[in-house]
């Protein structure tokens, strides 16, 4: 797939594999999007780079900053899903009332690829790609919302990277008349900062076991491998040792989740007016 003059935007855009794959698709002639809480510390944005503040635990704020990209007539060949936080040992909520880590991780790019598919900003044959996680093979997803009485920290975090593989057959039943490409990547453990809403004790013993995980470059480098490779195919999970992982989720049950999940998104603002 070539990357040259392509648009991308790029979800946590701003540090760890997001802001490494970002490096790695300017100098392959990219234009990159970098949505993100903060410019990455010491990071002077070059031509190309463009950084776009965003807040995913705020569903306003993600819409607001559709319809400014919407405005500029901005048209985006691939999306990275990428941002994400470890899911926090207690329950808390965002201020749109979902649990933080379901809607930071999912319910947050289930918005984004879907609101640019409706509005038309893309560009032909646009490419969607899921940065899932290893864990998403250690349950079986119950396709229900995160709530308190049953919430587990693991789990959740776990469906949230599950969920994010389900979303390439969902638009495309969506959009049935657009050409959509999809491509599911677990990056393996590496150094990273999703650990930010973890205990004090917890982000302590991540800092010591960064020095000898796998740096995030050597991940975007086999991401973008990936992509550019051949023609990677839809319910295959490329992962950055080189393996595929064929993922085939119960499609029923999938294609109505997500699409309560989406329902639940858009009812946010019909709620608000």
């Amino acid at each position: 797939m070539e990357i040259k003059g392509k648009t991308v935007l790029v979800t946590g855009g701003t540090s760890g594999l997001g802001f490494e794959a970002a490096v790695r698709l300017l100098s392959e002639g990219a234009v990159v999007y970098a949505m993100g809480r903060n410019l990455k510390e010491g990071w002077q944005p070059v031509t190309g780079y463009r950084f776009i503040k965003t807040d995913f635990s705020d569903l306003g704020d993600i819409q607001r900053v559709l319809k400014r990209l919407s405005d500029e007539k901005i048209k985006f060949d691939m999306v990275f899903n990428n941002a994400g936080v470890l899911t926090s040992p207690e329950f808390s909520q965002t201020v749109d009332g979902f649990e933080y880590s379901f809607q930071v991780n999912f319910l947050s790019h289930l918005f984004i690829d879907w609101s640019l598919l409706a509005s038309g900003s893309h560009g032909d044959n646009p490419c969607f790609i899921s940065i899932t996680s290893p864990v998403y093979k250690y349950f079986s997803p119950r396709y229900t919302f995160p709530a308190q009485e049953n919430f587990k920290a693991f789990r959740t975090y776990a469906e949230t990277k599950y969920y994010l593989l389900l979303l390439g057959d969902f638009l495309c039943k969506e959009f049935p008349g657009k050409v959509i490409n999809f491509i599911g990547f677990s990056p393996g453990t590496f150094n990273s900062g999703i650990y930010r809403m973890q205990r004090a004790w917890f982000r302590k013993m991540y800092r010591v076991g960064e020095l000898i995980l796998r740096d995030p470059g050597i991940v975007a480098d086999r991401l973008l491998k990936v992509i550019k490779t051949g023609e990677p195919e839809f319910n295959n999970v490329y992962s950055v040792s080189g393996r595929t992982r064929h993922f085939l989720p119960d499609p029923v049950k999938a294609s109505f989740f997500i699409g309560s999940c989406l329902g639940a998104v858009q009812s946010r603002f019909r709620d608000a007016r």
